[in-house]
């Protein structure tokens, strides 16, 4: 039995009725139903919107805006699902765990004040938009020979080899990524989708500036070797980078799980973000390796979890682990990293 009610549909009727009153209330107001109802519209779609009409209305908004902020972003995720990926309003409903009765009501809602909420849905909040398109995505990064070899041996040359200058040992190292990618289309109808992202190239910033536990990029590097990629290899694309975690042993790199990025690695990426997709690229993910010197020495490869693998290289102890970039610019662990060479040699 389809529901009529909810706690969200009740709150906003109660709004409604506010308004309808505020409006039948003087000459002249019936000019601000309309107006006042797109305001009620855009603070269920976009509840971080301060509803400034509103307030002229003697009513409190504060339990939408605060105690069912939660339930709105869902909201917001079914609608976005629905309009931007034509999902049925139906199964938009389900997979954001929302009452299908609170579609219906912001959709009579829209349509009342003649909004579309597809045009809406370009409005909303990027982290509503980065949690759909980011479940809908199943990403898999594949790194090829000789981009899993380009990027060894500079973390172990960056590491073993001396820096100059007194007191320098072993430096951060950082460098991007190209390759190609391929997105294969869903079975039937449904909206998820493997992106697939094949690394061939991994080029290391010679000027970066590198330090023992921390590593700045250079702008202009970064800018040569797009523009040299765009030249020689322009099949290939710019897809991700990658720095190093180096530690002075391997009981260092486990006790602070070395593989894990920083709030200063999260926060440095979102620039760099900014300037690249303002030239047309769209960076997905970025690799971390953590490496160290202790354990049993060999030729070793295991996988540690979907987005972890773990090389053992004579006396040197490397975790590749990848992240996967939201269209938040923030970072989440949705990836599937392969190295199919490095673990079938190993």
């Amino acid at each position: 039995m389809k529901r009529t009610s909810s706690s969200v549909v009740r709150e906003c009727r109660r709004i409604e009725a506010a308004i309808e009153a505020h409006c039948d209330s003087g000459p002249g107001l019936h000019k601000r139903r309309v107006p006042l109802r797109r305001e009620l519209l855009r603070l269920i779609v976009t509840p971080h919107e301060e509803p400034a009409g509103l307030r002229s209305v003697p009513i409190r908004v504060s339990r939408l805006r605060h105690e069912l902020d939660e339930r709105l972003r869902r909201l917001a995720c079914a609608i976005y699902l629905w309009k931007q990926h034509r999902v049925s309003k139906p199964r938009a409903a389900r997979l954001a765990v929302v009452p299908e009765i609170d579609i219906d009501y912001v959709e009579s809602l829209a349509g009342s004040t003649r909004d579309s909420l597809a045009e809406l849905t370009q409005h909303f909040d990027p982290t509503v938009r980065a949690d759909v398109d980011g479940h809908l995505e199943h990403l898999t990064v594949s790194i090829d020979q000789r981009a899993i070899e380009d990027l060894l041996l500079a973390a172990a040359e960056s590491y073993a080899v001396k820096a100059g200058g007194p007191g320098r040992k072993y430096t951060e190292i950082y460098g991007l990524c190209f390759g190609t990618r391929k997105d294969v289309p869903p079975n039937g109808h449904a909206p998820e989708f493997d992106r697939i992202l094949n690394v061939t190239r991994i080029v290391t910033q010679i000027r970066a500036r590198g330090r023992a536990y921390e590593v700045t990029p250079n702008d202009h590097s970064a800018r040569v070797h797009r523009q040299v990629a765009e030249q020689f290899f322009r099949h290939l694309e710019l897809l991700g980078d990658y720095h190093t975690h180096p530690f002075p042993d391997l009981t260092a790199l486990k006790e602070r799980r070395g593989w894990r990025y920083s709030p200063s690695d999260e926060s440095s990426i979102q620039p760099w973000l900014e300037d690249t997709r303002s030239e047309g690229a769209d960076p997905r993910f970025s690799l971390i390796l953590a490496i160290a010197r202790g354990g049993k020495s060999g030729r070793r490869a295991k996988r540690l979890g979907p987005n972890r693998i773990q090389l053992t290289i004579e006396d040197y102890f490397f975790i590749l682990a990848g992240y996967r970039i939201r269209k938040d610019s923030y970072y989440d662990q949705k990836i599937n990293l392969v190295v199919p060479q490095v673990m079938d040699a190993l």
